[in-house]
């Protein structure tokens, strides 16, 4: 009877401690959306590869463009792989490194109709509007790419990392730009595991304007969680083009949206620096938070 007691009262304290454990250490509260896309600053690097074919629907996820038509396009070849970077010393929050060391995008070619809109830009990363300047003003003009979510070399993302950056599509268009850049030096700092070992480096913008602005989608009718879906339709990127080392590394690059999941892996090898995405808001629609 005594064992007993002492068995109940074991697991009694066992319980007690399980509950005593902050929820901090049990689960990580997600950051908040702007502070997640605020810290959204994308490396991109030039890789090539056969073309995708895959005839897909994209539809406009932020508010600014929601309204727009949605667009049929055939996705194409491989041009780029993007990967987060920490920009100077500004470090992103431990809220936000969780799920940001995780947003890849593999950008592959696409074609349409230009948009011919103009939207006015606010940098929203600090060092950039110091740097750059925290304004903007662009034109819409045709679609380039649609960089879409991936893994690279097998590495396995948090379920609730996943379940999150899977449905981080952008489609990012050509630019005329008001705001001249140019010369200006900036410090990266790579954030995904697979990469934090290479040094810091160091980037030059090329100018004379930034090139192009990515806004997120949905693909064939498959619209974000609603868990997710406030970070998503705030990811918008404004991309300049970068000088800056290589990065001359083999990727195995592995689909993460559901639908091109079931794509093949893409073997490629990433080199030059191309371009450098950094987050914006448009026509002053801030994300919350």
């Amino acid at each position: 009877m005594n064992k007993l007691i002492g068995r109940a009262a074991l697991r009694a304290l066992f319980l007690l401690a399980l509950t005593a454990v902050p929820a901090t250490v049990r689960a990580q509260a997600p950051p908040t959306v702007l502070d997640f896309v605020s810290f959204l600053d994308e490396r991109c690097y030039q890789i090539s590869g056969p073309s995708l074919g895959v005839p897909l629907l994209l539809t406009h996820l932020n508010p600014v463009f929601r309204d727009l038509p949605a667009q049929n396009v055939l996705l194409g070849a491989p041009q780029q792989v993007c990967v987060p970077v920490q920009k100077d010393e500004l470090v992103p929050p431990k809220d936000v490194l969780p799920y940001l060391q995780y947003v890849d995008w593999a950008c592959l070619g696409i074609s349409g109709p230009p948009l011919n809109v103009t939207v006015k830009i606010d940098q929203l990363n600090p060092v950039i509007a110091k740097l750059l300047g925290s304004t903007d003003v662009v034109t819409v003009l045709n679609p380039q790419q649609l960089c879409v979510p991936v893994s690279k070399n097998n590495e396995v993302l948090p379920a609730d990392v996943q379940n999150l950056v899977q449905y981080l599509d952008v489609e990012c268009f050509q630019v005329i730009a008001a705001k001249p850049v140019g010369g200006q030096i900036l410090k990266l700092t790579h954030l995904n595991p697979l990469l934090t070992s290479l040094p810091l480096e160091v980037v030059t913008f090329n100018g004379p304007t930034a090139t192009q602005l990515c806004t997120p989608v949905f693909k064939n009718n498959q619209i974000p969680t609603d868990d997710v879906l406030p970070y998503i339709q705030y990811s918008d990127v404004l991309c300049y083009e970068v000088t800056g080392p290589p990065m001359n590394r083999d990727l195995l690059l592995t689909h993460l949206n559901p639908v091109l999941s079931g794509l093949p892996q893409m073997n490629v090898v990433a080199t030059t620096t191309q371009k450098l995405c950094v987050p914006v808001a448009k026509n002053h629609q801030f994300p919350p938070g």
